[in-house]
């Protein structure tokens, strides 16, 4: 029966998958102090996604007016077995998709090594289909799969817009399909030159902007223009230092 439990934790950015454990220096004694030394013992520990479903993960992201930027997409799976992705991405009205230097209104990802191919098709109204599989029938692994390039057209009103995806699938090298939920990022449109500490660009620096500015914190969204301190990173020191800014009147 159970004797006791060894707690075993799966550092940040493991790869998901499964691992050997093993105990070694095995002994076994009995009350007159005979021993016996058993062969090491094995386990396989399978290391999941906790903070995601499996699937496609979009980034959220800050876009300024007449600005191109590059989204991320992610793939998390628990296994690393398939060779195929699709989705559908529609754009809200006033973001596009824009053509790379090189024709592409994407770029995929240097992190994987299965050679993959991207086709797109418009679907009229916004839609786009982008279907994305390996050339070398080799799985893909966890992490950044692509980048889509969205510009925020000229006359576009500064707010949030949702970017969704949907119609995702992934398939392996037998043809099997797994269909997932529908994801969604938020971009956020700003202002060519926003004004230090005006996060929802209305002329004005108040306790608004530091709601603003938590909601983006939270959602990981990482731009200059939320560096409110200036230390290179956006996070709570900058909320610390937004709600000084508030209380002293700057």
């Amino acid at each position: 029966g159970e004797v006791l439990s060894i707690r075993v934790k799966a550092a940040k950015g493991l790869a998901f998958g499964e691992y050997l454990l093993t105990l070694n220096n095995v002994i076994l004694s009995d009350a007159d102090g005979n021993t016996v030394k058993p062969d090491g013992w094995s386990f396989k520990i399978r290391v999941v996604t906790s903070h995601a479903e499996e699937g496609l993960l979009i980034e959220n992201a800050v876009i300024r007016v007449g600005e191109a930027k590059d989204v991320s997409l992610s793939i998390v799976l628990e296994w690393e077995k398939y060779t195929g992705f699709q989705f559908d991405v529609k754009l809200p009205n006033g973001l596009l998709l824009e053509a790379g230097n090189d024709g592409s209104v994407y770029a995929l990802s240097a992190n994987q090594s299965n050679s993959p191919v991207c086709d797109v098709e418009s679907l009229g109204g916004g839609v786009y289909r982008f279907v994305v599989y390996s050339d070398a029938s080799k799985p893909f692994k966890n992490g950044e799969v692509m980048s889509l390039y969205i510009r925020a057209k000229s006359g576009i009103e500064l707010k949030r817009y949702s970017l969704q995806l949907s119609q995702v699938m992934l398939s392996d090298a037998d043809g099997l399909v797994k269909k997932i939920g529908n994801r969604q990022s938020t971009i956020k449109v700003r202002d060519i030159v926003p004004e230090p500490g005006d996060l929802n660009d209305d002329g004005e620096v108040d306790v608004t902007d530091v709601v603003e500015l938590i909601d983006m914190v939270l959602s990981g969204i990482n731009d200059a223009s939320l560096d409110i301190n200036g230390d290179g990173e956006v996070d709570v020191t900058d909320v610390v230092e937004l709600i000084d800014m508030v209380l002293s009147g700057e």
